[in-house]
């Protein structure tokens, strides 16, 4: 019988120091790109503040998006807003010279979520994208409905064509806030 108690035990602490081990990792990677990077200057155009209730069930699971054409972007802005009324215009993006990275957290069932695209680089030929984001923890005030981060950028068209997504996952704890 004990050894059907301590099994569990270990496979808990072994996938625990792995996952730990493994965010590390994949933040001594972002740290080292970025140190090294050019940076690249970049353009918000539209941004969920954490609570946007609009949105297409097609985006249920995050997405990280590169848009190069002013057809796809056009899908993207009305699959965004399709249950807001009246949508929003969609704004002019200079295809011939810009593109446009998207990143969506998906649908979340409360509000408190963010996604931020912090900061956007060029590193040995390839374009890194630093995105953060943020879910509600313990004592968090949030709204009680669906809800679909994202951020939309524009980048000009001439950087290199590999994209390299670096997504930092934190965790607000609220109840330390007086």
């Amino acid at each position: 019988m004990k050894k059907l108690i301590v099994l569990p035990l270990f496979l808990f602490f072994a996938f625990a120091c792995s996952s730990s081990t493994r965010v590390e990792e994949e933040r001594s990677e972002k740290n080292e790109f970025f140190e090294n990077a050019d940076t690249v200057e970049f353009e918000t155009i539209s941004q969920t503040l954490g609570y946007s209730t609009s949105g297409s069930t097609s985006f249920e699971e995050n997405q990280e998006l590169i848009i190069e054409t002013e057809e796809e972007f056009i899908d993207l802005w009305v699959d965004l807003h399709e249950q807001r009324s009246p949508a929003p215009d969609v704004p002019e993006i200079d295809f011939d010279n810009e593109i446009v990275i998207a990143v969506l957290m998906g649908v979340q069932n409360t509000g408190g979520y963010f996604t931020t695209i912090e900061e956007v680089g060029v590193n040995d030929g390839v374009t890194g994208i630093n995105v953060v984001e943020t879910s509600p923890g313990e004592g968090c005030t949030i709204t009680e409905a669906l809800t679909m981060p994202y951020h939309i950028i524009t980048i000009p068209d001439d950087l290199p064509d590999e994209h390299e997504f670096f997504i930092e996952r934190i965790r607000l704890n609220c109840d330390d806030e007086e």
